[in-house]
């Protein structure tokens, strides 16, 4: 009778109510219909006397944007088989690249996480596609700042980013399970080592494994391989490496170890943590800080490795990074950088300029916190060019 009495923990309801993933989707999906619909007949009313069909210009605008930010992104990491071949300021405005891509990826994916359309046993499949689309990246990213030093690049690269995508899959697929990792007891199997008879793992133990597994390679063999690399070639003082890159591994490897230990303490792995509020809190916080910050620190290794030209350059005044934003324009920068070379035009130096020059810029421009002065010197610098 106590049995049948006994509380039910949100965790048990978070999977028992998961049979509402169709009610959930279907309301989400009505929403969002009613706001295309509704936003279709606003822009029909707000511009009819000045377009001819203001519905079809709104779709085709989109369309063209989402083209070329796909386009972009396509050919930008199609030119990643040849990153050993080319200069650092290539290989950094390859990883800029990839880092705008990737938050705006991650941007959308959240959005479209409130929608619950993928919540399947209500685990918020959207952000491990947020995880499998971008986190790859970033560990390709690593390889990639130091790629002509990597013996075997090419090979090491695919097996970063197969390794990363492998471990986010397999730990989305464990998520979706409803059961513990193990029947037995921790505290007997490690006095007796008897896996099958003491720790008894589950299907869901099985499934997990592999993630784990990837985890470990990349945190306790790839990221000190690279980090070994660095320093035998030089490290900060080699002008051809990243300054401030070890930093750059150290925030990966901390701040991902942290996504394994949440998941076993929430209600996807283990439920040692009951209370399903806190989940998606926890994994928010660990996803902004992880990705922010290394979008942070790449900006970083940019300024420093801008502030190496101009000090290479004798001038002596932008040696510390931050003097680069405010006294040196990227257009003066680039106009001393070594010859590039057979570069692909995506990560070419004029295509650092094309996002000054593009419609979204120009009409945020408008709003920007910038003097008359200062917007008559960017017409002029870009006239020149």
């Amino acid at each position: 009778m106590s049995s049948e009495c006994a509380p039910v923990t949100e965790a048990q309801l978070q999977r028992s109510c998961s049979g509402l993933y169709v009610t959930h989707a279907l309301e989400a999906f009505c929403g969002v219909l009613m706001f295309v619909f509704f936003a279709v007949v606003s822009i029909k009313l707000h511009a009819r006397s000045h377009l001819r069909s203001p519905a079809w210009a709104f779709i085709r605008f989109a369309k063209l944007h989402v083209y070329n930010f796909f386009g972009e992104f396509f050919s930008t990491l199609g030119t990643v088989g040849r990153q050993d071949e080319f200069k650092l300021d290539i290989r950094l405005r390859f990883c800029s690249n990839l880092d705008k891509m990737g938050n705006a990826l991650s941007a959308w994916l959240s959005l479209l996480g409130i929608t619950r359309w993928l919540s399947l046993g209500n685990v918020n499949g959207m952000r491990y596609i947020g995880y499998a689309m971008t986190c790859p990246l970033t560990q390709l990213e690593l390889v990639v700042l130091l790629a002509p030093i990597v013996p075997c690049y090419r090979i090491l690269a695919t097996i970063t980013f197969l390794v990363t995508f492998s471990t986010l899959f397999m730990g989305y697929i464990a998520s979706l399970m409803w059961m513990p990792l193990w029947d037995g007891y921790l505290e007997d199997f490690f006095q007796t080592w008897d896996l099958e008879n003491d720790l008894m793992p589950t299907s869901k133990f099985w499934v997990v494994a592999p993630a784990f597994g990837g985890i470990s390679v990349l945190s306790f063999l790839i990221l000190p391989y690279l980090c070994l690399l660095h320093a035998l070639h030089g490290g900060d003082n080699n002008e051809d490496l990243p300054q401030g890159y070890k930093f750059l591994v150290f925030l990966v490897w901390s701040l991902w170890l942290c996504f394994p230990v949440w998941w076993l303490l929430s209600w996807e792995g283990m439920t040692v943590i009951t209370d399903t509020k806190v989940n998606e809190i926890g994994f928010t916080i660990l996803n902004i800080s992880s990705k922010g910050l290394f979008t942070l620190q790449s900006f970083r290794l940019g300024e420093r490795h801008d502030a190496r030209l101009a000090a290479r350059r004798g001038n002596k005044r932008h040696r510390n990074p931050r003097e680069v934003k405010d006294k040196v324009s990227a257009h003066q920068l680039t106009k001393n950088w070594s010859s590039e070379g057979d570069v692909p035009p995506v990560i070419s130096r004029k295509s650092s300029h094309l996002l000054s020059e593009s419609k979204f810029v120009q009409v945020l421009r408008c709003f920007d916190d910038i003097s008359e002065e200062e917007e008559e010197e960017e017409e002029e610098e870009y006239g020149e060019e």
